[in-house]
This record gives structure tokens, C-alpha cells and sequence, in this order.
């Protein structure tokens, strides 16, 4: 019975002395660390997130990592609970706080997507010279185009003349003052920007200005040497049409090749621009 008595009394100090416990405190409120650096440095930039978000806490629980990635930079991004070691007091003796990194939990690696972000095609000023046609009236001409594109959308202003197209006799038709012959048309365009990568990009919209048009009128006819002669004059007039457009540009420098039509429709009138130079543009 004695021999029973001295080792329960042994036992309650033992426990007294050496077997204070040490808890946990544990916040209920998330917090969240920040890291960013280059993606090769993944490993570190974890630890500093987890460091910013434990603040003066011994340790985070229940980590949640989130990785974004844009290139070589990566931001690491962690979610959990501070806590803190409380120790266990007795009337005897305190354990001794351990070290944050003991009984540490081991973080759980979540690699989450990026969030998409529409593309950026960048917005600079446009500017062309192109050889032009347009059926009908003109063989022959030129085209200048200034215009701006901000991002996915164009704007432009360009101006044409053109040379027209001598018209083959018929009947002994006569046409005169063909030397003032000239087709010319002016106008605004707006359009959408396709830049599937960076060798080539489309535009498609639709434009609105002013164009030449043409009427032949007969101001003589007759009968001379047995032929009938019918004597003509082209006078001009300017019309307002409108119609849709389209632009082909390729080549990643800013000096690029453009290939575009446009077909335009007025009041009693209607025309196919083909058009096709250099472009410089972003």
C-alpha cells in the first residue's frame, strides 16, 4: 500500500512539472499574403506570401495557394488562419513555446487559372497609299487613306482620284472634253478589328462620302457621210453613298501590305472600289 501510495504521488508531480501543454489560438477571420517575382522563383515567393500573410502569428493554417502567371512573372497569392501558441500554465512550472515552423501544416498547392483578359491590339495611327480601280468609272487612280485604331476599333478618312476609262465608239459615238474626265470621291469610314496574330489583321465596316458621278448626254445628232453620228458630253455631278468595306493587312512591322474593297450605292448610283498598296500601322 505505501509502495502504491509514493508512486502516485511521484506520478502527480511528474505530470505537474513536465507535462504543461501547449494550444493553439486560432483567429476566425481569413487573411490573405501577397508575392510576386519571376515564375522560376515559385518556391520563395510562396514562403514570402505565407510570411506576409502570418504577420506576428507563429504559424498560418489552412493555407490556399492561387497562382496567376503572365509570362516569366507569376503573383502568388495565399489564404488562411493566423494562430499563435498559448502555453499551458500550472502552479509549478511553464512548457516551453515551440518554434512557428513545428507541427506547421503543409500548405495545399491550388493552381487556379488566370482570368482571361481580352486581348490588347494596341491603338496607333493608320496611314495608306494604295493603287485604285473602281468599276464603273475609273480604270486607273490612287487612294489616300489617315485613320487611327484604338484597340478594336478603326476610324478613317481617305480621299480618291482616279483617271477614267476611254470608252470604246459605238455606232460613231463622239465623246468629248474627255481630258476633264476624272472620277473622285471622299469620305469617312468606321470598322471593327480582327487580329487573329500578329502576321494579320482584317477590318470590316462601312464607309460614307461623296462620289463622282457621270451622265452622257447627246447634244448633237445626225446624219454625216451616210453614218448616223450621235455627239455626246459627259457631265459630272456629286453624289452621297454609303456601303460596306473591307481591309486585308498583313506584315508584322508597322510597314505593312494592304489588299481592301468597298462597294458604294447613292441615289441612282452605284460603285466596286478595289484598292491595294502599303500601310503603315501598328
Amino acid at each position: 500500500m505505501l509502495k502504491k501510495s509514493m508512486f502516485l504521488l511521484i506520478f502527480a508531480v511528474w505530470t505537474s512539472v513536465f507535462a504543461s501543454g501547449v494550444n493553439l489560438e486560432v483567429s476566425e477571420r481569413r487573411v490573405m499574403g501577397t508575392a510576386r517575382g519571376l515564375a522560376e522563383d515559385k518556391n520563395n515567393l510562396q514562403r514570402q506570401a505565407v510570411a506576409n500573410a502570418r504577420g506576428n502569428a507563429d504559424i498560418l493554417l489552412e493555407p490556399n495557394f492561387f497562382l496567376e502567371q503572365d509570362g516569366d512573372s507569376i503573383l502568388v497569392t495565399v489564404t488562411g488562419l493566423q494562430a499563435r501558441y498559448v502555453v499551458a500554465k500550472t502552479g509549478i512550472a511553464e512548457a516551453v513555446i515551440l518554434p512557428a515552423e513545428v507541427n506547421a501544416v503543409k500548405p495545399v498547392e491550388t493552381k487556379v487559372e488566370a482570368p482571361k483578359i481580352a486581348r490588347d491590339f494596341g491603338s496607333g495611327i493608320y496611314a495608306s497609299i494604295k493603287a485604285q480601280t473602281a468599276i464603273p468609272w475609273s480604270s486607273m487612280g490612287g487612294n489616300l487613306q489617315i485613320g487611327y485604331f484604338q484597340n478594336r476599333t478603326f476610324w478613317g478618312f481617305d480621299f480618291s482620284i482616279g483617271k477614267g476609262a476611254e470608252r470604246n465608239s459605238w455606232s460613231n459615238d463622239t465623246i468629248i472634253n474627255l481630258d476633264d474626265y476624272y472620277f473622285m470621291s471622299g469620305g469617312l469610314s468606321f470598322g471593327g478589328r480582327i487580329k487573329p496574330n500578329d502576321y494579320f489583321q482584317a477590318v470590316l465596316g462601312a464607309s460614307i462620302g461623296a462620289f463622282t458621278k457621270f451622265e452622257d448626254d447627246v447634244i448633237e445628232s445626225g446624219n454625216k457621210s451616210n453614218d448616223w453620228i450621235d455627239t455626246r458630253r459627259r457631265s459630272r455631278e456629286w453624289v452621297m453613298a454609303q456601303g460596306p468595306f473591307a481591309k486585308f493587312i498583313f506584315g508584322s512591322g508597322n510597314l505593312k501590305f494592304e489588299v481592301s474593297n468597298r462597294a458604294v450605292f447613292g441615289m441612282g448610283y452605284g460603285a466596286f472600289i478595289m484598292e491595294a498598296g502599303v500601310v503603315y500601322a501598328r
